[in-house]
């Protein structure tokens, strides 16, 4: 996968990532290079072969230090423009990491200062991209993916049970926690530095984000107005990469419509917009209006199909590739051919909607700002089939994760606080998670999280980030287009709830790493109550589900109404209904928490291949090393 890997390494054994660059090539149009600083110190870097841009490398002689960029480093302040590694290792050099917090999302850094005896890691201010790190005794090794590290020599995947309560609860982990044991992953807006001599490891945030209401922003025109520069600049931001082929990943919501109407404006429209779902022809879903939002602003439309039925034959080796960073099912039904079949690897750049201009309503308590993103507490369902012993310290650590978070956030408004949770939780470990694994196909970009328009929606008030108020009034003043479509009523994703239970032969794949001789064999199994469990998963495969309904919902059509009007009284109604679904049990539905109990089943059984190297390589990647001479890492050293 294209991103960063190293080590440390202060004993006889010496600096080698040779290893660990193999275990993260995926793919025969991946590649690694490699830069060795000294014998106890060792750099690494993987990235597409046609996309050598996608990573710099600058080694100051003089200073004695060095820089590595994976990703892209880009500032859009005074004009857009891409910074080389040499740029920003004199910018370290002079100001340290001070003003980090300038530079647009999309990348990580490794810099080595030989002088002071320290490495420095760090990502953009929002966290897009993962890098896992490790300590043991005598070596630091981090990667983009865990196995990276686990293929050191010294260190062992194992699950911690702190990550798998986590994972439980929500479909993913908090913080800088992760499923394994000793690893941790870098925060959004961190810095991690590294004694080279002793490994003592120091972490700090160079940003971070507080809601701080700007009187001028009060007024909703205004807000309009500026917001809409916002969103034109955060696009000509992330075009400062000069995209030849330039794609948009489009749904039939409110936010990716937008893409396709501010590329119009600024005069760069999309090449290609991409969708995906069960079925694009079901009306008023949100394939059938993505490729009506295509044909509107002419852009060329793709639509990749998918059904739980490819499941089975995806989901143990995305397992592995993907490490569950998050639970997402859609996930394992696409898979690795999602990557080589749907995604256009001549696009040079791909947008994506994420956005954080607010969800949802008001809350009213810190229970409720929680529920959004995370469970406020360990969910009743799992409490109930982990072991009797342990119910007590689960909700104790549950809590101890959720506080490294929240405890950081500035505000005291609690739906300030809700929109702090989302960003800092839900978007990194759920969403750019979702976006990362794309990467191995082609590089994306989220013009919508550019620093102009963060900063922007850090200064509105409250009453203007409710339900996206702000954002889509301004579609309609602004983007009107945009708003000619309707926005999705209708489902076009596979029926996962009917399936899981009455699709053969998925239901049996699923209940065979339900069996609990099979969880018992590893940490999971020393967690979870059988008698309780197996009661749980009786009576989830015993239920009668109906299919999903593929027809609008007037529910659903007066609720989108009510949200395009202005009317603040229709608006309070709605924000008072939906408080009734606030800081409800994330994992009331049986179906979250068996789904995550066998991701989990599934990934315990590949701990072991995720620490050793990978004896066998695929058919696809030899004939790529016989066409271009050598193993990716031999020809890229």
């Amino acid at each position: 996968m294209p991103g960063l890997l190293g080590i440390i390494c202060r004993n006889d054994e010496g600096a080698h990532i040779d290893l660990a660059a193999e275990k993260m090539i995926h793919f025969p149009w991946l590649a690694a290079r490699k830069f060795r600083l000294s014998e106890t110190i060792a750099l690494g870097v993987v990235f597409r072969m046609d996309r050598k841009r996608d990573y710099d490398w600058h080694y100051n002689s003089r200073r004695g230090a060095a820089a590595l960029i994976s990703g892209c480093v880009s500032l859009a302040d005074p004009d857009p423009r891409v910074l080389s590694a040499r740029a920003v290792l004199e910018e370290y050099l002079q100001k340290g990491h001070e003003c980090w917090g300038q530079f647009e999302a999309g990348f990580l850094a490794a810099i080595v200062d030989l002088e002071k005896g320290r490495l420095f890691l760090s990502n953009d201010r929002i966290g897009t991209l993962p890098l896992y790190y490790a300590r043991r005794a005598g070596a630091f090794a981090f990667a983009s993916e865990a196995k990276g590290v686990f293929v050191q020599p010294g260190f062992e995947a194992r699950l911690s049970s702190e990550g798998i309560l986590n994972f439980l609860s929500s479909g993913y982990c908090y913080g800088s926690r992760t499923l394994f044991e000793g690893v941790e992953i870098l925060e959004p807006g961190s810095v991690l530095s590294v004694r080279l001599d002793s490994l003592e490891v120091e972490k700090r945030h160079f940003w971070g984000i507080v809601y701080e209401p700007a009187e001028r922003l009060r007024s909703r025109r205004y807000a309009e107005d500026a917001l809409r520069d916002a969103i034109l600049q955060g696009h000509r931001a992330v075009l400062a990469r000069e995209p030849r082929r330039l794609s948009v990943l489009l749904s039939g919501g409110w936010d990716s419509r937008c893409m396709l109407a501010a590329l119009e404006e600024i005069g760069r429209p999309a090449d290609l917009a991409q969708s995906w779902g069960i079925d694009d022809s079901i009306e008023h879903s949100d394939a059938y209006l993505a490729r009506e939002l295509a044909a509107r602003f002419g852009v060329p439309f793709s639509f990749y199909r998918h059904d739980t039925d490819t499941f089975i034959q995806n989901a143990h080796d995305w397992c592995y590739l993907t490490e569950l960073a998050n639970d997402n099912f859609g996930w394992f039904s696409e898979g690795a051919g999602a990557l080589i079949d749907f995604y256009d690897r001549r696009t040079d750049l791909l947008l994506v909607g994420d956005e954080f201009w607010g969800a949802h309503g008001v809350a009213a308590n810190e229970r409720e700002a929680r529920a959004e993103s995370f469970p406020p507490t360990l969910p009743n369902h799992v409490a109930t089939i982990l072991r009797t012993p342990l119910a007590r310290c689960a909700a104790e650590s549950y809590e101890a994760a959720v506080a490294s978070v929240t405890g950081r956030c500035e505000n005291r408004d609690y739906s300030d606080r809700k929109d702090f949770y989302y960003f800092y939780i839900r978007a990194p470990r759920f969403l750019f998670s979702l976006g990362y694994y794309r990467e191995w196909a082609t590089p994306m970009a989220r013009p919508f999280l550019a620093n102009c328009v963060i900063e922007i929606v850090r200064r509105l008030p409250v009453r203007l980030r409710l339900w996206k108020n702000l954002y889509i009034s301004t579609l309609r003043r602004h983007f009107p287009q945009a708003l000619a479509v309707p926005v999705a009523s209708v489902n076009s994703l596979p029926d996962w709830t009917r399936d899981l239970r009455c699709k053969e032969p998925l239901r049996s794949c699923m209940q065979k790493y339900l069996d609990f001789g099979r969880i018992s064999r590893g940490k999971l199994g020393e967690l979870i109550d059988r008698a309780q469990f197996e009661r749980m998963r009786g009576e989830f495969f015993a239920q009668h589900v109906n299919p999903i309904r593929r027809a609008p919902s007037k529910k659903t059509a007066l609720k989108k109404k009510i949200l395009r009007s202005r009317q603040p009284w229709l608006q309070h109604l709605l924000r008072m209904n939906s408080r009734r679904s606030f800081a409800s049990d994330h994992a009331a539905d049986p179906m979250n928490l068996l789904r995550r109990i066998a991701l989990l089943s599934m990934l315990q059984e590949q701990l072991g291949r995720l620490s050793r190297p990978d004896p066998i390589r695929s058919a696809a990647q030899q004939n790529a090393e016989a066409l271009h001479g050598g193993t990716p890492a031999e020809r890229s050293a």
